[in-house]
């Protein structure tokens, strides 16, 4: 699919999902201006100690497992790549960057990840088309990327942006239980089935394979309790993932 097409149907999704202030923040990163911009950005090193007892530990605890295993697509394993790296090549600090990426075989994997722990996040709305907009700013940006060595330094395991061109990526919105419990069982009968409906169109309109992935709760305070409040390496047990479904 040309690219502008998917650029067009995701402003146009944002515009009829999306509300206020978050959906003109997603639709300054379809600008294109911005993604094209020619700043040049290197990572440098990775930290994987945190302080955070939140969305920050959650991905560092499933990038420190180095594995995940996903209970569809023939349970096959997600080995990852590299975390938190930019997509777009500007000066301003707050850039698009991906939480996860990973492989299986040729296959790409990226990730937007969401951890609630007392209060709700970001919908699963929001996080698809957030998801979808770095899927397109790595296809208008995939040969930069390359050739700019856009990598954590101190990560072995380089994979190739390009590959992100064939076969089609897996896409995938993770979160943990309590978010997915929040936004799917709490509110009205109708919603997950009307988002699953909806993304089901979403991926057939864009031909891209979204998922919604649930993870274990994980108490990420306790183990921080355990480093005496220090900065810790976070862990999470369960390495399986399950689908969200009907």
């Amino acid at each position: 699919m040309e690219k502008n097409k998917i650029r067009g149907i995701l402003a146009k999704a944002i515009k009829s999902q999306i509300k206020g202030e978050k959906q003109k923040g997603l639709l300054r990163s379809l600008d294109m201006k911005k993604i094209k911009s020619n700043y040049t950005t290197k990572p440098g090193n990775a930290s994987m100690e945190v302080q955070s007892v939140g969305e920050t530990a959650f991905q560092r605890a499933i990038f420190l497992s180095r594995k995940s295993k996903i209970n569809f697509n023939s349970k096959k394993e997600i080995l990852w790549k590299d975390l938190e790296l930019p997509v777009v090549f500007t000066k301003n600090s707050r850039r698009n960057c991906v939480d996860l990426i990973g492989n299986i075989g040729n296959q790409l994997v990226i990730c937007e990840l969401k951890f609630m722990k007392n209060t709700s996040s970001d919908s699963p709305w929001y996080a698809v088309l957030e998801l979808l907009i770095y899927y397109y700013i790595i296809l208008e940006n995939c040969n930069k990327l390359d050739d700019e060595e856009v990598y954590h330094e101190n990560i072995q395991g380089r994979f190739k942006w390009k590959s992100i061109l064939s076969p089609n990526p897996l896409l995938m919105v993770v979160a943990n239980e309590r978010y997915w419990n929040c936004w799917l069982e709490k509110q009205e009968n109708a919603y997950r089935s009307k988002l699953l409906k909806w993304l089901k169109g979403l991926n057939k309109e864009l031909q891209t394979e979204v998922f919604l992935i649930k993870t274990i709760d994980v108490d990420f305070d306790d183990q921080k309790r355990r480093a005496s409040g220090k900065a810790y390496l976070p862990e999470i047990k369960s390495h399986i993932w399950k689908k969200i479904s009907v």
